[in-house]
């Protein structure tokens, strides 16, 4: 599978009430769009903030095209668990439209992808 790139469509906030906000949300957008999403290496590339990183790949079982990513744990800090709970991307790449979440505790950003050709054709 090569990389999908996405674009965010959606983001909000979750205030410290409980509640949902689109206007501060509004934050999140610009440095997860157009985010390039590498499901066989786990590398998740930000061009707006030109870094990568590398992400644990999890595919879901429900299809091959399905998968969930989370941020490797640091070496000092332990539990993956908690951040795979905490802090994931929802890639469904095998849909008509591919399209993603990234969830943290604070935020939520939506999107769709595309397939991006790859940089190395055989």
């Amino acid at each position: 599978m090569s990389a999908n790139q996405c674009i965010t469509k959606d983001a909000v906030s979750v205030l410290q009430d409980g509640t949902l906000s689109k206007l501060i949300g509004e934050v999140a957008l610009k440095p997860f769009d157009k985010i390039v999403i590498d499901v066989s290496s786990g590398h998740v590339s930000y061009p707006s903030v030109a870094t990568t990183d590398d992400w644990v790949v999890e595919k879901t079982g429900v299809n091959d095209d399905d998968y969930v990513l989370y941020p490797k744990p640091a070496r000092r800090f332990g539990s993956d668990v908690a951040s795979a709970v905490t802090h994931f991307i929802r890639l469904r790449a095998g849909d008509a439209q591919p399209r993603f979440i990234l969830i943290t505790l604070s935020y939520l950003v939506s999107g769709t992808c595309e397939l991006l050709p790859p940089l190395f054709p055989k």
